[in-house]
């Protein structure tokens, strides 16, 4: 038995043991004795790690996402535990590595720190250390994951059909929306240009009894103000110089109660009349 086993035996005490977490540390290093005893008492703490001697194996499962924390040793043949520190720094700043080794000095912790490293800890590693550790970085990722959870959640609840909003006048167009689209009418969306009238009017059709058809939209100010019949109602070949074929009408596209007119604002007064006639 080695005096790193030894070490470490000696300085357990009674501990609340953790709950199983989503945490798995990766624990590098190339001794095997060390391996198998650093794996049987984090798994004691109630952690399940993956054990290698291979610098590389151990990046592979940093970079996808197996295991957002490492245990690595300062010396080892090849690879030394900083140049793995500064790969996985580059690779994913995220990620939490604890370097080891069995001669520390105060000058190999700050350069450790310097280089990114979470913790410098001596052999034989202190397990209450190692624990808080373990402890900390789960409970950090833990708050993260259920963080994350609910902003999807608060998207989904603050999302209304592409639109996200989550102050008081929008989510009162959001509610005037859902009644008005269950009576399949017609709707008057005013404000200035860039607020969205269309994406409303877009969630509007997608909750009507109408959101199987098509939605056409039209322009209005990209309309000709002296070809605006035409253009709204279609033509027939011949009805005007240059027509060669029937033009169809931008409110049969689907069906006029399908249409949402844009910009309307744009189109000139006379024109107004003669739509609204």
């Amino acid at each position: 038995m080695s005096k790193d086993i030894v070490g470490l035996a000696s300085s357990r005490t009674a501990e609340i043991v953790a709950p199983k977490s989503s945490l798995t540390p990766c624990i590098l290093d190339d001794d095997p004795a060390q391996l198998e005893m650093l794996s049987a008492v984090i798994a004691d703490l109630g952690y399940e790690a993956v054990p290698t001697s291979n610098p590389e194996e151990a990046l592979k499962l940093v970079k996808s996402g197996h295991c957002r924390m490492v245990l690595a040793d300062v010396h080892m043949p090849g690879m030394d535990g900083y140049e793995f520190l500064d790969l996985v720094s580059r690779s994913d700043p995220g990620v939490h590595v604890i370097l080891m080794s069995g001669v520390y000095t105060l000058d190999s912790a700050l350069e450790a720190i310097r280089r990114g490293a979470s913790d410098f800890m001596p052999k034989p590693i202190d397990r209450s250390r190692l624990k808080k550790s373990l402890d900390d970085v789960a409970a950090l990722y833990d708050q993260r994951r259920r963080v994350r959870a609910l902003e999807e959640q608060l998207l989904k609840d603050l999302e209304f059909h592409g639109i996200v909003g989550k102050g008081p006048a929008m989510l009162e167009v959001f509610d005037f929306a859902r009644k008005v689209a269950r009576h399949y009418t017609n709707v008057l969306l005013v404000g200035p240009t860039g607020t969205g009238k269309e994406l409303v009017a877009r969630a509007i059709h997608q909750i009507s009894p109408a959101s199987q058809q098509k939605l056409a939209v039209c322009n209005c100010s990209a309309m000709v103000d002296t070809l605006l019949g035409s253009q709204l109602f279609g033509h027939v070949r011949g009805a005007f110089t240059g027509p060669r074929t029937r033009g169809r009408a931008c409110s049969s596209m689907p069906t006029a109660e399908q249409c949402s007119w844009t910009k309307w604002e744009k189109l000139p007064c006379r024109c107004k009349r003669s739509c609204c006639a």
